[in-house]
């Protein structure tokens, strides 16, 4: 999907920390099988995983997307334009908040103050109906 504007929301993992991660996961899957121990294997493959576990949020043409990756592959969500009913943008120092409803339900997503204009101007290009409040 085109992304239109990035979200801060997401998992920030540097670079470091997943590298990290990865090393003492792989040195504990190999002591385990070295030891047979099966709860050491567990928790190297836990490490594993965590090493390459990615999300990402943002503002598409489709509407609001969700990414999920790691080793295993990539998983998209979506909420599309049509089934948002109402916005909510709350501001705070340097950062603002757009919960986009949809039914019961929705998601919070986390943006630069700078961002709320580019945001509006999205919401009234793609859903001109919807109410806006502005916190």
């Amino acid at each position: 999907m085109n992304e239109r504007i990035p979200s801060q929301s997401g998992t920030p993992f540097p670079r470091w920390m997943a590298w990290l991660a990865l090393a003492v996961g792989l040195l504990l899957m190999a002591d385990a099988l070295r030891t047979f121990s099966f709860h050491k294997l567990l928790v190297g493959a836990c490490c594993v995983y965590v090493s390459s576990y990615r999300k990402r949020m943002y503002l598409a043409d489709e509407g609001v997307v969700r990414e999920t990756g790691g080793w295993f592959g990539k998983r998209q969500s979506l909420i599309p334009w049509s089934e948002v009913t109402f916005v909510t943008l709350a501001r705070r120092g340097r950062q603002m908040m757009a919960f986009f409803e949809r039914g019961d339900s929705g998601w919070k997503l986390l943006f630069d103050r700078s961002q709320q204009e580019p945001v509006e101007a999205l919401l009234r290009e793609k859903c001109p109906g919807i109410e806006i409040d502005v916190l």
